[in-house]
């Protein structure tokens, strides 16, 4: 993992913050938590894709996750593109906050539909230990929005109820 002073203020005493990048996968086998490291990873029902969706509403090779540069050189972001390295777009397409796009650069908090049951959100923090990142990532309300899919063309965000939380 990359480590980048954030802003002046969080390299004012020479110690730099990790930025940890996560996709929170949530699919007909459940919800999983995958640390992003590595420079590309390939989405889709395939076996031998890097990030497994559990459908079959999504195509073998659905999407490509790649690392970029960050602004100004500063750390690194990730980009989600839909279909697979030749060029061949997904049945489906991605939705990513309520909009069908062909590729986009993932900000924090990041909602993203492959299918009618398949979802995940993106999420970036630079503020955690080790150790308050892995309990942050098993709670169970981890993502701050919650996408209910009735219409996989059409999504609608709410935040979690109190209850959820409990």
């Amino acid at each position: 993992m990359i480590v980048v002073p954030l802003d002046k203020d969080s390299d004012t005493q020479g110690q730099r913050r990790q930025v940890r990048h996560v996709l929170v996968v949530e699919d007909t086998k459940g919800r999983r938590t995958i640390s992003l490291e590595a420079a590309t990873y390939s989405i889709g029902r395939d076996p031998a894709s890097a990030i497994l969706l559990n459908s079959n509403f999504a195509s073998r090779q659905h999407a490509i996750l790649l690392r970029m540069p960050g602004p100004q050189g500063k750390g690194y972001r990730f980009r989600i593109i839909d279909g697979n390295l030749e060029g061949k777009p997904s049945t489906n397409g991605i939705t990513v906050n309520g909009h069908r796009c062909q590729s986009h650069d993932l900000v924090h908090g990041d909602i993203i539909i492959f299918s009618s049951d398949v979802t995940a959100g993106y999420y970036a923090s630079a503020n955690l230990t080790d150790e308050e990142f892995a309990r942050y990532t098993e709670r169970v309300d981890f993502r701050s929005v919650k996408a209910e899919i009735s219409d996989p063309h059409q999504t609608r965000l709410e935040r979690p109820s109190k209850a959820s939380k409990e």
